[in-house]
């Protein structure tokens, strides 16, 4: 499964830049995305397990794909982003950062 995450502090922001940046990604990688969480919003300092992000994290599979904007979009806080990577990692989950061109995974950086 391919999920899609976004995330936006307030609500008068809009998530819409974030999945451009996404839907461009996955169009090149030629994936389809199966589901989108969205936190609209809900500032990155609460803790993932506090936002939808912390559904999507209990229900990932060993070789599902996240794809989010940014690293910023997992959190604020540096512990809790560490915590989420972690978790990635260890679930067999790969992850992408479109902006920062990166992925998330088993693989040495």
């Amino acid at each position: 499964m391919i999920y899609a995450y976004y995330r936006v502090s307030t609500e008068l922001q809009t998530y819409e830049s974030q999945k451009l940046g996404v839907i461009d990604f996955v169009n090149r990688m030629n994936w389809k995305i199966d589901k989108e969480y969205i936190d609209e919003g809900v500032s990155g300092t609460i803790l993932a397990k506090k936002r939808k992000l912390g559904t999507l994290l209990k229900i990932l599979d060993k070789g599902d794909v996240l794809i989010t904007s940014e690293l910023s979009r997992l959190g604020r806080s540096t512990s809790d982003v560490i915590n989420t990577c972690q978790l990635l990692v260890k679930k067999g989950v790969n992850c992408y950062l479109v902006k920062q061109g990166m992925s998330i995974d088993n693989t040495p950086v």
